[in-house]
């Protein structure tokens, strides 16, 4: 009995001291033409490493390691393999595949906008989004906002700032903004110009910092705790058992 205490002692201080470690990150914002974003979060080398990077007109590029493993590569092999077996299934009944293809051509936007078609996809979105409800609400924004801010408050930025010049549609608009900014974060935007004359785009922020997977931890079981966030939970795993049982 001794030495099993001993054993799970040591393993939760292991586990513990592995938490503790922190989780580096990095923000890359242009506010501009193009529009671009970058951000990156790394925990233990390549242990967990996610990057995604995003330009306005073209898909986001995104890297990801898991246990120093590439993700994405295995599962570009995976829908590699995939795609094999359905050509060779494929092979096997080719009429099969032709009479599915007719029947998909036969559909079209008209048709399923037409009597019940377009009722079966309402239901059909209303299914799928069962939980904006219970998220778009002022009891879960409140908690989640706080849930937020703990994080952001816990996430040690050690750079921070916008420059450039930045000015919205409306005069209004650009002095809510400011306002915003400057009741916010005043000494992160002494470079960043507003113009009241003209829209204008031509900016961008940089931030990295670190936080300890411990910290986060322990926010996201206080997150998770809360009424809303339990009423969420409840109707995804309801949702989840009606699914696994027909």
């Amino acid at each position: 009995m001794g030495v099993l205490s001993v054993c799970a002692a040591l393993f939760i201080m292991v586990v513990i001291t592995v938490c503790s470690l922190p989780l580096s990150y990095e923000v890359r914002l242009v506010i501009g033409t193009p529009f671009t974003l970058h951000w990156r979060m790394q925990w233990l080398g390549h242990a967990f490493y996610y990057e995604w990077d995003y330009e306005a007109g073209k898909p986001p590029q995104k890297k990801c390691f898991l246990r120093w493993r590439d993700y994405y590569r295995e599962k570009r092999y995976e829908e590699w393999l995939s795609r094999h077996v359905k050509d060779a299934i494929g092979s096997w009944d080719e009429g099969i595949w032709d009479e599915l293809e007719e029947e998909s051509q036969g559909v079209t936007y008209d048709s399923l906008l037409k009597g019940q078609a377009a009722k079966n996809l309402r239901d059909q979105l209303k299914d799928q989004f069962w939980w904006w409800p219970l998220v778009v609400n002022g009891s879960f924004g409140r908690v989640f906002g706080h849930f937020l801010l703990s994080v952001l408050f816990h996430s040690r930025i050690r750079q921070f700032y916008f420059e450039g010049s930045i000015g919205l549609p409306q005069p209004y608009e650009t002095g809510m903004l400011s306002a915003l900014l400057y009741a916010a974060i005043p000494a992160n935007i002494s470079n960043l110009n507003f113009n009241y004359t003209e829209e204008e785009y031509d900016c961008h922020g940089y931030a990295n910092g670190r936080m300890y997977p411990v910290v986060l931890l322990v926010h996201i079981l206080a997150f998770l705790r809360t009424k809303p966030m339990k009423i969420l939970l409840t109707h995804w795993f309801k949702r989840r058992k009606e699914k696994d049982h027909g």
